[in-house]
């Protein structure tokens, strides 16, 4: 299996990278960004799904390997940052 770690200031990036969306705008395949470390964009997701205010996402977790989340979870509210979509 091929692996890469992409570091934070990668995603930092990253997240400079297509069009910064609102909330309207959003959808299925396009990019979720959160702060997680020093107020900085450091972590990436992508929308796998839509149910009105509550984005799920997949990303990869440090402990839980690729998970799916969900925006309604406490600490993703706490982190979100913004949307981007990289390809129109």
């Amino acid at each position: 299996a091929l692996s890469k770690k992409i570091e934070e200031n990668e995603i930092n990036e990253m997240a400079k990278i297509g069009r910064v969306l609102n909330q309207d705008e959003y959808k299925v395949g396009d990019l979720i960004f959160f702060k997680t470390v020093s107020r900085r964009i450091s972590h990436v997701g992508m929308i796998t799904e839509i149910n009105g205010d509550e984005i799920k996402f997949i990303h990869s977790s440090t402990s839980l390997g690729v998970i799916i989340s969900s925006t309604k979870e406490a600490y993703y509210q706490k982190t979100f940052a913004q949307v981007n979509r990289v390809l129109e």
